[in-house]
This record gives structure tokens, C-alpha cells and sequence, in this order.
């Protein structure tokens, strides 16, 4: 669940970029 966690983190500073939230989206899937 530590996962969950951290994409929840990366998705707050995230959020403020649209192309970077597909950009993190995409590689959290790959991850």
C-alpha cells in the first residue's frame, strides 16, 4: 500500500501540471 501513498504525494505537486500528471501516470503503470 506504500504505493498508494506515494503516487497520492507525487499527485498533489502533480496536479498543478496537467502534462506532468500524464507524464507520472504513465510511469507509475509502467512501474
Amino acid at each position: 500500500m506504500s504505493n498508494l501513498q506515494v503516487i497520492a504525494n507525487e499527485m498533489l505537486p502533480v496536479l498543478e501540471n496537467e502534462k506532468g500528471e500524464k507524464f507520472v501516470n504513465a510511469r507509475e503503470l509502467h512501474q
